[in-house]
């Protein structure tokens, strides 16, 4: 099952063959949610450096998801965000809204381009008003998502057809529960799955 989440907290459930959904308008505010205490995200990375014993066929996101997921709130700052992304080695940072819902997405290629990397930068806006801005104006919305026992082929073919790095793994009422992302499949198919590839 696919869904796709807005920022007011409505899905609409799709096919893989549904094409051309039109951007939202930025997230209103919300509160930040605070994802203190011990850190689930490196717990997880820790597991799957360990070398992995499969006894059964990869066939679902959920088969090779990353779980639990680092996420903040579209009202933490740009600044937050990159620091995040950088001292967690993540290239994807999910937006949560209070009760943990996925309302965006925002990667590090769009903060380079906030920042003024190489993509470019924002106008209008010094580097210190920048930093202090917030995620919800940079992030991507709405959210492709998909549930745990989506077919593995159906999540890759979604994203190639729409041109994302990253799909989020939910529940049905939008709780975020796993990331699956490009590099994840491509480990999956070198490590993990036969390779059977057909033209």
């Amino acid at each position: 099952m696919f869904w796709i989440w807005d920022v007011a907290g409505r899905s609409t459930p799709w096919t893989p063959a549904a094409r051309g959904v039109s951007p939202v308008a930025p997230a209103a505010p919300v509160r930040p949610v605070d994802p203190g205490g011990a850190d689930p995200w490196r717990r997880s990375l820790d597991r799957q450096q360990a070398p992995k014993t499969r006894t059964s066929r990869v066939k679902t996101a959920g088969d090779l998801m990353r779980s639990p997921v680092f996420a903040l709130s579209p009202a933490h700052s740009v600044a937050e965000g990159w620091t995040a992304l950088q001292e967690r080695g993540l290239r994807h940072l999910p937006l949560v809204g209070p009760q943990g819902h996925v309302v965006g997405i925002v990667s590090d290629r769009d903060l380079l381009r906030a920042t003024g990397g190489p993509l470019g930068g924002a106008p209008g806006l010094s580097p210190v008003e920048l930093a202090a801005a917030p995620l919800r104006a940079f992030m991507r919305a709405p959210v492709y998502t998909a549930s745990p026992d989506a077919p593995l082929r159906d999540v890759a073919e979604v994203m190639l057809h729409q041109h994302i790095g990253a799909m989020l793994i939910t529940a049905e009422d939008g709780q975020l529960i796993g990331i699956l992302t490009r590099s994840d499949i491509l480990r999956g198919l070198v490590h993990e799955a036969p390779l059977d590839l057909w033209i």
